[in-house]
């Protein structure tokens, strides 16, 4: 059975390797198997700071919060990006 977690750790330490194209899959692949995780939408906000994609990454992070509105990180981030 696929595992939305594993795939989360997965993209975390492709992230850390800037291997920012094996990160995203693995990211979209825990949001095809659960699309309802804050972390996970947080986690791609992070990667797409990272690439320089800011409106993206403003999406995922209100995505994060909309789903868990006490996320303080999600919103920490989110108020850097406006």
């Amino acid at each position: 059975k696929q595992n939305e977690y594993i795939h989360n750790s997965i993209a975390s330490i492709y992230r850390q390797n800037k291997e920012f194209t094996s990160a995203q899959m693995h990211l979209r692949s825990s949001l095809a198997i659960n699309d309802k995780n804050a972390i996970t939408y947080y986690n791609y906000g992070n990667l797409l700071v990272d690439i320089d994609n800011t409106d993206e990454a403003i999406n995922m992070y209100k995505k994060a919060i909309e789903i868990e509105p006490d996320f303080k990180e999600a919103k920490e981030e989110l108020e850097k990006l406006l």
